[in-house]
């Protein structure tokens, strides 16, 4: 074989221009990327399509008290017979979402002071080993502090919330 030369790229209505891999699309929202390659001695294959979807936009969680017993004061006063239970989307921005890929919480643990460590499902639910939601969860007695955010499948991180309970 004579091997390939060059591969050109072109963004959307952009021109043709010799690729520098990675391709890096900043804009958020749905591209079209056409290329092309060319070997050794000029041979050029056909220009191929491809549809990228940017998404940028991190997702929103919300966390909702289900149950009874909940107050408006700073820090609520909750039954033990109340749970926490969280929701997320991920909005559409400039015509792209990636969806919700997990929503992370720790109960009375910072997650910025947790180790960065593999998670491990054996470890408690709400812990800085096993911070994936899953299920709705009540809170033992006591005061706490429970922390929140929502990711997406592009990888983007909703800042961290928190909110804070009296059972």
């Amino acid at each position: 074989g004579v091997g390939t030369a060059n591969t050109r790229i072109a963004l959307d209505a952009g021109s043709f221009g010799i690729s520098s891999l990675p391709l890096t699309i900043a804009e958020e929202g749905t591209h079209t990327v056409r290329y092309y390659s060319t070997d050794s001695v000029g041979n050029a294959e056909s220009t191929r399509t491809a549809t990228v979807l940017v998404d940028l936009t991190p997702p929103l969680s919300t966390m909702q008290l289900l149950g009874q017993g909940a107050s408006t004061a700073i820090f609520p006063n909750v039954s033990l017979n109340m749970y926490v239970y969280f929701s997320a989307d991920d909005p559409v921005s400039a015509g792209a979402a990636s969806g919700v890929n997990t929503i992370n919480y720790t109960i009375d643990t910072d997650p910025n002071l947790c180790a960065a460590e593999p998670p491990d499902p054996n470890q408690p639910p709400g812990t800085c080993g096993n911070q994936i939601y899953t299920n709705s969860f009540p809170l033992s007695i006591g005061t706490h502090t429970v922390y929140f955010s929502a990711k997406d499948n592009a990888g983007n991180l909703e800042s961290i919330r928190s909110a804070f309970f009296n059972v």
